[in-house]
């Protein structure tokens, strides 16, 4: 019976990862532009954005809350003598920047489809412009002159490609 089991369960255990698409089979059609169009604005909940950060960063140093908690991170911010490495801030910027990211993906794919009806098109490369442009206008609220990349990163080298030259127009 043990025998019988274990060979039963070889197939369920050897499954491929179903977590990741190629680049290719992410917008195929009008459902999966919708689909990533949603994804696009579920980056906007994220707690390093619109969750939470953006009224903490926005409203601790403008005197419209004050912090009494224990991180001092916040209370640096409520002071203005934000640091470098404030984790607050850095985690605001790369979610800034990864929804950006979604919104170059949709924005870069969606015009290459063919199996999208005309109006399905231009309702998700709207939204995307906006959002892409919500992103943008955060980012210069907060950081004045950004880098502003129109394109997805979707490798590895792309990604490090626009590290260095956040890194060297900063």
């Amino acid at each position: 019976m043990l025998l019988l089991a274990a060979a039963g369960c070889d197939n369920v255990l050897t499954t491929s990862p179903q977590s990741n698409i190629p680049a290719d089979q992410i917008i195929v059609d009008s459902k999966s532009a919708l689909g990533a169009l949603n994804g696009a604005y579920d980056g906007l909940q994220s707690l390093s954005y619109y969750g939470l950060d953006i009224q903490l960063l926005g409203d601790l140093p403008a005197d419209n809350s004050t912090w009494v908690g224990t991180y001092q991170f916040l209370g640096d911010i409520e002071n203005n003598q934000i640091a470098a490495d404030n984790p607050e801030v850095t985690d605001m910027w790369e979610a800034i920047y990864e929804e950006i990211n979604r919104d170059n993906v949709i924005l870069t794919r969606v015009p290459e489809v063919t199996a999208i009806d005309d109006a399905t098109r231009d309702e998700v490369m709207g939204e995307a412009y906006f959002l892409r442009a919500l992103s943008y206008h955060n980012l210069v609220k907060f950081w004045g002159a950004v880098p502003m990349p129109a394109n997805p990163q979707v490798t590895e080298a792309e990604a490090k490609q626009l590290v260095q030259w956040i890194l060297t127009t900063k």
